[in-house]
């Protein structure tokens, strides 16, 4: 009788010890959840618990607050984003809205034909600028919401290629920029036509505000794959330019922003070469600077 009385004391010490130390457990437990939640930072619960169902519940928890982390994180990067890029819309729009209403004013007032008629042409000019930011604007909002329409066939890059740096000649001459096509003929490749001629676009009008004297355009294959370079040379405009941000949005290499871009086209490039399923890069030497984009030959 003796025996079991000592037995059911000490079952009895045992049970308390460890019902003691689980509730020590669980209101440190407790006070680490008041802490994160209080601070809104990554603390992590912490046992020193043998049970493994607890320690099985601290790492669920545990797993929950890095996710819930991760997931604060990407929502702050993207607010910031978010902040800048509407920035940015506000300052392009702007400026060339105010400068369609003060030749407006000038048309208005303007009492000589022949002032009239180059303050139209420069309405115009503003016009198709606008139309143009506005249009990257609307693009990359449909490429975020996955409504930009893809559809694969096969092109020949070679013709889209001469076809769209002719459609620029006017562009280049009163840049003084010359054009150097070193482009071989019949290359095809499974593309979007519309996605292809806006990325070469793209291209071409940033060599446009960027490139010194000439651009070289460069299209071959190799080892399965098309190869396009766009090489220009790299004036004052570009001796500051980060390759390793070329493509992210709303970045442009002028801090003045008077180069006339929306820091978006390139970025657009990106989207829609991941897309496509091609691949694209940039860099930058002392004297060249190279837009690249690999792809699958049929």
């Amino acid at each position: 009788m003796k025996v079991l009385l000592f037995i059911a004391i000490i079952a009895f010490i045992i049970t308390f010890i460890l019902y003691m130390l689980l509730k020590r457990d669980i209101t440190r437990m407790t006070d680490d959840i008041k802490e994160y939640k209080n601070l809104n930072s990554k603390v992590f619960i912490k046992t020193n618990s043998v049970d493994k169902n607890i320690g099985g519940l601290t790492t669920e928890i545990n797993s929950l607050i890095d996710i819930k982390q991760n997931a604060v994180n990407d929502y702050r990067k993207i607010d910031q984003k978010l902040k800048e890029t509407v920035a940015n819309i506000s300052h392009d729009i702007r400026t060339p809205l105010t400068s369609l209403m003060g030749y407006i004013d000038l048309l208005s007032s303007a009492e000589d034909d022949g002032n009239r008629e180059r303050y139209l042409e420069i309405l115009q000019e503003r016009s198709k600028s606008m139309e143009f930011l506005l249009e990257d604007f609307y693009d990359i909002a449909r490429i975020d919401s996955g409504d930009y329409p893809i559809e694969l066939s096969k092109i020949n890059l070679s013709a889209i290629l001469e076809d769209k740096i002719l459609s620029y000649y006017n562009e280049f001459s009163n840049s003084s920029i010359v054009p150097i096509l070193e482009i071989e003929e019949n290359i095809e490749i499974i593309s979007d036509i519309s996605a292809i001629n806006r990325i070469v676009s793209n291209i071409i009008q940033n060599a446009l505000r960027y490139a010194h004297n000439e651009i070289k355009v460069v299209l071959l294959s190799e080892d399965d794959k098309a190869k396009l370079f766009f090489i220009n040379d790299i004036g004052d405009k570009m001796r500051d330019i980060d390759v390793d941000r070329i493509f992210d949005r709303s970045y442009i290499g002028s801090k003045s922003r008077t180069s006339g871009g929306t820091g978006l086209g390139l970025a657009i490039n990106k989207e829609l070469s991941h897309a496509l399923g091609h691949e694209i890069f940039a860099r930058k030497s002392e004297r060249k600077f190279v837009i690249g984009m690999e792809f699958d030959l049929m």
